[in-house]
């Protein structure tokens, strides 16, 4: 057994506290933000005992062997808070499964106490449990840090594939969908599964004894902390979502509607377009123009789809289209600026995106 009271590795997680004591001021500075605190602030309180071991080694001098076992219990929680942002940010009535957190956090606590109960008798002799080599014998520690590494590799996995759909779907629900892109935290993920295959390859090397790095656990705690604070100040970013109003089950099985009621339905939409003159609207969502039109989210979608074969994003652009046709036609505005007020695209693409328009209609 080694004794563990790398200097760097302290000095790291002093300067990541630093850094985290900037972000929680910040936070809580401004004004709460619109979606997912819940999960955000569970996260940004309990993130510093993810360092604790080291924060305590810097004041006293040397590791504490409890503090450095069950100081890996905070992951489950920052992995919980990271999937219920996420979710808050993506849907307007969040469904996922609690149940992998609750199964990771119970055995990890099932294999801490085993630990303690095993390795009581030496505790008091060392600086910090940073075992190398001798898996048979100090599984449970190599097997508790598997399951975090594993653990974040799924749920970063996870919250990447999401935001992707996310940002698929978002032309069903949006008209301007540069406007609710999700930014950085999708690549703060893909930076924790980096992080966590990294602690995996560490963690499997030094426990079958090939690679001799004695302060590896200190750089496991590190590791887990820099990719959750990472992936923390992406959360607490001011993001406008769109985040989803539709019934997926429902859009996924694709419930039969008939011609007229699609018809309509779509006739409907097309009298409060004009009538409200919806196509001017910059950041127009589907669940708005829903409620204004009296329409469910979902239906409206799918009468879309049925009778235009249109999502609602290509729908509202023939509206604005129109619009923009009529303005050039009726005063001596100019193409990029008829572009940039109803946010056709940028001065480089509208000419033709203008111009397709033009043809179609001949």
């Amino acid at each position: 057994m080694s004794l563990s009271n790398d200097s760097v590795a302290v000095w790291v997680a002093a300067l990541l506290t630093c850094i985290w004591l900037v972000m929680l001021a910040v936070t809580l500075k401004q004004k709460a933000l619109p979606v997912g605190n819940g999960g955000r602030m569970l996260m940004l309180l309990s993130w510093p005992l993810l360092v604790i071991s080291e924060l305590w080694a810097l004041g006293f001098g040397q590791g504490h062997s409890l503090i450095s076992l069950v100081v890996l219990i905070v992951a489950p929680l920052q992995l919980m808070g990271l999937q219920m942002t996420t979710m808050a940010l993506l849907w307007r009535k969040p469904r996922y499964a609690r149940w992998p957190h609750a199964l990771v956090a119970t055995v990890l606590l099932a294999l801490l106490s085993y630990q303690m109960w095993a390795f009581m008798a030496d505790m008091p002799g060392w600086h910090g449990l940073v075992p190398y080599g001798e898996l048979l014998v100090y599984w449970p520690v190599y097997a508790s840090c598997l399951l975090i590494a594993f653990a974040m590799l799924y749920t970063a996995i996870m919250q990447v594939e999401h935001i992707q759909q996310y940002h698929h779907d978002l032309p069903l629900q949006v008209v301007d969908t540069q406007h609710y892109k999700i930014k950085g935290v999708a690549g703060a993920c893909g930076f924790t599964v980096g992080v966590a295959f990294f602690l995996v390859v560490i963690t499997v090397l030094v426990g079958i004894g090939i690679f001799p790095f004695e302060s590896w656990l200190a750089w496991f705690h590190c590791g887990v902390a820099s990719s959750m604070l990472a992936v923390l100040a992406n959360l607490c970013r001011r993001q406008q979502t769109s985040p989803s109003p539709f019934d997926h089950a429902a859009l996924e099985n694709a419930p039969v509607l008939t011609d007229a009621k699609a018809q309509a339905i779509v006739k409907q939409a097309d009298s409060v377009v004009i009538a409200s003159k919806a196509y001017k609207q910059v950041g127009l969502t589907l669940e708005s123009f829903a409620r204004q039109a009296k329409l469910d989210p979902t239906i409206l979608c799918l009468a879309l789809l049925k009778v235009k074969k249109q999502h609602f994003r290509n729908y509202m652009y023939q509206f604005r289209m129109k619009y923009a046709k009529q303005l050039l036609l009726r005063s001596d505005i100019k193409l990029d600026q008829v572009a940039k007020r109803l946010q056709l695209g940028n001065k480089g693409t509208v000419s033709h995106t203008f111009l397709k328009y033009l043809e179609s209609k001949q």
